[in-house]
Formats: structure tokens, sequence, C-alpha cells
């Protein structure tokens, strides 16, 4: 029941520590509230008198009025009366604060002094929720004990009290008091009367009122939580290897119970449990498991007139045994060269067996022809491979090849493959396939079917790369599908190859391909410029294409730079299929600062800087003025014998006198 009475206040003999310099500390009034603890949000009405004591020194002053303050702050004038008479009233309609502190001064204006005339402590909350959800657990593990939780309801905001009441054959009440008021209290087990029906129930008090919960009637027998059983082994079965047998024990065998059996696969998240046929079994047989498959396994129960399950078991594994594979190896084949006149080039791939297909560890698959030699029919080894891929030459006369997947208890069913039934030629491929990139590293494969009847297609895919060889993945589709999203499989930054092939009910058809990134990036690296050409106001350049395994996309476009003396810069765009580039409109003899750029759309990366020359002179110069030039030097030489005949012969050939006209022989 709420408090109504008036309550008068201790009188605290303190003051503020933040009072101006010069208050009084001694209090000398009396501060009464109706109630200490309302509801939250109610009214609070509180009153403040002036004792009639010589210590109220300034009471006489006319400048003295009594202030309210809650927590520190003043209240407005508006909330109280009478503040210059000896007796002041305070009402707060709305009182919205969980815990404060009211106070009353005396305040000189005149000195600016305070003296306190008293303070108190207000609490507001809520009365407590009629508890609710009360549960109770028996258990026998230790310690022995029955655990009762409830849900509290509201916060209440004030502190609260809780009781756990029972009362076994209208016998007296026993009272469980919990701990630091938490919603839970622990009974032992010598209090109570197991196998006797107990009322039980949850009484909570506070300063605003009391609450009860609802009565509930139990056996604390009915109740029991009982100790985890313990699985003892797993077992294989050797007569059928799809079994296995689970050993285990549970804790007090003298009670009835169910027990429920959880078990997962080593590749399967997915859980499946199991209800135990026997209550008191203590082997349990599981069949219809994945051979050669790790299984784990748990176990939980329950006595059977209640609904608490023991915690599960301590997990343990088993694994079955193996037997032969018992799928068919999904296969198909790509028609290579003809390399004579009796034999062609086949690439075999397949699919590996399914998990439920293998029935052990796949050590390999064979592949073989069959031949006649009279009545004795002969299996001829095309290959023995562990891959998922086999290249063999095969006579054209062979229409049939088999294949058999084995492990180390058997082989699988066989399976037939039909060759060169049709001429691949009068097999048309699908019309065309497009590849573009989807959300979460997948490639939306679309294509169309060709005008003939197919059976249905297949689309094979690998990455690109000039370091390592096409490792072909593929995956048949029926005839209806003209699309399909590959996902999961692809790296950013690398070309993949995709092809599509039709199927034919005889053949595989020709294919058609394309290629396409998931995510594009700037290139890796650029080319680097070579001069082929130069020119009087030209040049020529060319470049190796960038290595497949640096595109990281599409070249879209090369951007060739050049820088003349005066750093004037202008570019060409070229094609990203070209790789060459003549640049025109040069000065002459001047240098030239040149690079490339390749941009694809995820980015694009500067080439090196390549410095020329342009001529002086054009082209052909050189060969026509040295022909001139021999030309002007023969003239010159031919002219100069014609005008100096006489100087050249006599040089060349001076006159010798004869002696035998010398004048000497007349002496």
């Amino acid at each position: 029941n709420q408090v109504v009475s008036t309550w008068d206040s201790v009188v605290f003999q303190f003051c503020l520590k933040k009072q101006k310099k010069g208050s009084n500390v001694d209090p000398c009034g009396i501060l009464s509230v109706e109630a200490p603890v309302v509801l939250l949000g109610s009214s609070v009405t509180a009153s403040c008198s002036v004792k009639d004591l010589g210590n109220c020194s300034f009471f006489e002053d006319d400048e003295a009025q009594i202030v309210w303050k809650l927590d520190g702050e003043t209240v407005p004038r508006s909330l109280y009366s009478n503040f210059t008479g000896p007796v002041s009233n305070l009402t707060i309609t709305n009182f919205n604060k969980t815990m404060a502190s009211l106070s009353c001064y005396l305040f000189q204006t005149s000195s600016q002094q305070w003296q306190l005339l008293g303070v108190t402590k207000i609490k507001a909350g809520y009365p407590p929720s009629k508890p609710r959800d009360l549960q109770c657990i028996t258990s026998l593990p230790e310690p022995r004990s029955m655990t009762c939780k409830w849900d509290p309801g509201q916060e209440t905001f004030l502190p609260t009290s809780f009781r756990l009441q029972r009362v076994a054959a209208q016998q007296e009440i026993h009272n469980c008091i919990p701990k630091d008021n938490q919603p839970s209290c622990q009974i032992g087990m010598r209090e109570l009367k197991l196998p006797t029906l107990t009322d039980i129930w949850v009484t909570a008090t506070n300063d605003l009122g009391t609450n009860v919960s609802d009565k509930w009637s139990v056996t604390p027998l009915y109740m029991v939580k009982v100790e985890p059983p313990e699985i003892i082994d797993v077992l294989p079965n050797r007569v059928q290897p799809d079994c296995v047998s689970i050993i285990w024990k549970r804790s007090f065998s003298f009670l009835d119970m169910e027990c429920e059996l959880q078990y997962e696969s080593e590749n399967s998240p997915e859980r499946k449990v199991l209800k135990a046929k026997d209550k008191n079994e203590i082997k349990t047989e599981l069949c219809d498991l994945l051979w050669n498959s790790e299984y784990f396994f748990r176990i939980r129960c329950k006595t059977d007139k209640n609904d608490y399950w023991s915690d599960w078991s301590t997990q343990r594994s088993g694994t079955t045994l193996q037997r032969a594979p018992t799928g068919k190896v999904k296969v198909w084949w790509l028609a290579g060269v003809v390399n004579s006149e009796i034999k062609s080039d086949v690439q075999l791939l397949w699919k590996a067996l399914p998990k439920s297909g293998r029935n052990g560890r796949i050590l390999g698959y064979r592949v073989f022809y069959t031949r006649s030699t009279g009545s004795v029919i002969s299996k001829v080894p095309l290959c023995n491979t562990s891959m998922l891929r086999c290249n063999f030459s095969v006579p054209l006369k062979v229409k049939t090849i088999y294949m058999k997947a084995y492990n180390s208890m058997g082989e699988s069913p066989v399976s037939a493959i039909t060759l060169f039934s049709v001429s691949i030629q009068m097999c048309p491929p699908p019309l065309s396939v497009q590849a573009s990139p989807s959300y979460n590293h997948s490639l939306l494969i679309e294509w169309h079917g060709p005008k003939s009847p197919v059976t249905g297609y297949v689309i094979a895919w690998c990455m690109e790369s000039e370091r390592v060889g096409c490792n072909m993945s593929w995956q048949v589709v029926s005839p209806e599908n003209t699309r399909m999203l590959l996902q999961g499989i692809f790296e950013p930054a690398k070309m993949y190859k995709i092809s599509a092939y039709s199927l034919y009910s005889e053949t595989v058809g020709l294919s058609v391909s394309t290629e396409a990134y998931i995510e594009q990036r700037a290139p890796s690296s650029a080319p680097k410029l070579k001069v082929k050409e130069i020119g009087k106001s030209y040049a020529e350049l060319t470049w190796d294409p960038i290595p497949i395994d640096e595109r990281n996309g599409f070249i879209r476009i090369y951007t060739l730079f050049y820088i003349d003396e005066k750093k004037e810069i202008k570019n060409i765009t070229v094609d990203g299929s070209k790789t060459s580039c003549t640049v025109k409109g040069l000065g002459t003899a001047r240098v030239y600062r040149m690079y490339i750029m390749a941009s694809t759309d995820g980015g694009a990366i500067n080439g090196t800087v390549l410095s020329l020359t342009t001529r002086r002179f054009g082209k052909g110069f050189e060969l026509l003025i040295v022909p001139l030039c021999l030309f002007l030097t023969l003239l010159s030489g031919a002219l100069l014998m014609c005008y100096q005949r006489e100087k050249l012969r006599n040089h060349l050939w001076p006159s010798v006198p004869d002696p035998a006209n010398s004048t000497l022989n007349k002496w």
C-alpha cells in the first residue's frame, strides 16, 4: 500500500559544498514530503517551514526568501507558494526522475547568503509486475536441486524483492529467497518431496506494492533433467556397408526415458534427428548412410513425463565401409585432328562421380574399346588415369568406347560413348554465344541455338593463360535452355574462354566461342615502342601485343603521346587490336619524346619513353645526291681535258729531243 502519512525528514547537518562564501551551515527549518516513494510520473507534494530558532539569523529580514532546489537546480516559483513567509508548500505535478534530492533554503538577497532549512531524498518507480513464465527443472547431476526461473516483468526502478514459495500436501509454506534479487532460485534436493504434488508461486514486493504469480502445480520428480548419455563406440557394419552401430549408455537406468540420436555427414552441415526405437536400448543400428563417409553422432535423453531434455552427449564419429562405385560417369568427347587415314585424335572429358556414387575413394578411370577376333572379344585399353580428361588416338572404324571408374572394392557400371557415327562437319554449332560479368564473381552465359534440332548443349570454359594450359570445365545443359549462370569459380583480371557445343543424337557438333572477364583492371605492363621508320615529317612505330596474363582486361585502345622540344603534348588514339601507328605532321630535324598508354575498361598504364629525331632531308635524298655529285665530277673532268689539252699533253707526255736532228751532229 502506498504510504500517505506525512513523513518528517531527517534534517541534515550540512550544506552543499558549492554554497557561496558566507552562507550559514546550520539548518533552521523542517522539510517534509507526503510520500518519500511515489509512482513514476505522479505528483510530489512537500512542505518547508522555518523553526523559531535563533540560528535563523536573517529570517526577520524583509529580503529573506524560501527557495526550493531539486538535484541542485532551482525549482520555478510557479510550483510553490508563500516563498516570503515561514512556511512554503511545493507541488511537482509530473515527477519523472527515479531518484532526486529535494532541498529548501533561506536566501537573503542583500548579502547573497544561503541557509539550509532541510533536505530529503525522493524515489519514484512502479509497483512490481505479476511474475510470469515460471519454470522449474530438477537436476539430478550434481549439485542435485530444483532450479526455478521466472520473468519479473516490467522494470520497477525500485528495490524489488522476490520470494519463491511452495507448499506440498497442504503443509506449511516454504520460502526460497533468491540471491541478489535475481529472478531465479535453487532449492536443495533434501528440501523437496520429489514424488509429491507441490504448488509453486512467486511473490514480488517493493515500496509501492506486492504482486503474486499464478500457482503452478508440479511433481518435482517429473521435472527431472538427467545427465547426458555417453556414446561408447561407433562401429561399421561389415554385412551392410551403409550401416553403423552406435553403442551408448545412459544415466539413471531405473527411469523410463526417451532419447534422440542426431547425426550429420562430413560434407553436409544438415543434421538429422532419429528417435531411438526402444526406450531402454543401449545399441542403435543406423542404415541408409553413404559408403566410405564419416558421420558425427550425439544423443540426448529425457524422462517420459517431462519435456526437459538432457544436454547433448559428447560427439563421436564413425566411418562407413567402402563398396564398388555405383554411379555412371558423365562423359563427353571432342574430335581432334585425323592424324592418318585410319586414326583420329580424341579428347575425352568427364565429371567426377558424386559422393553418393563413389562409395569410397576413386583410384582412377579406365577407358577402352572392344575388338573381336573370331569368337573372342578383347578389351583394348586407351588410358588409365586419375585425371578427369584423357587424350588418345583411336581407329576411325571404332564407333564406341567405354569407361569405368574404380576403387579398392571394384568398378562402376560401364559408360558407353559413341564416336564418329556422323561427320562432325554436318552438325552446326550454336549461332552465337555471349558472356557478361554478373554478381558475386559469376558469368552469365547466353547463346542462340542452331536451326537443326539438338538434344542439348555443352558449355565449356577455361582460363586462358600463356603460362598454364587450358584446364577445361564443362556442363551439360538441356535443349530448351539458352542461358546459364556460372558462379563462384572465376578470378578477377583473368581472361576466360567460353565455348558452346551443340549436342546431337549421334555426335557432338562444332563449337562457337567467346572471351570474358568477371572484372577488368589496368594492365600489368605496357608495350615497348620500337621505331620502324623515321622520315622528315613522320615516324612509324610498332609494338608487341601485351601478353594475355598481363592484360587484366580487354585492350580497348592504345593512346600514343608525343612531346616536342617546346613541350607541346599531342596524342593519337589507336584501336586495341592494332600493333603499329604512323605519327604524321612532325617537324624537320626535331627531337620528340614518345610513350604509349594501354587502356582497358578497368584502367590504364603508361609505357616507357622513347626519344627520336626526325630527318633533315626527305626519303630518297641520299639516292639522288650521290649520283648527281658523281655526274658533276665526271663532267668537270671532261671539260678540263677539252680546254687544257695542250697543257695536259705537255705535262703527261713532255717533248724529248731527237739526237739525230741535233746540231751537235754537224760538228
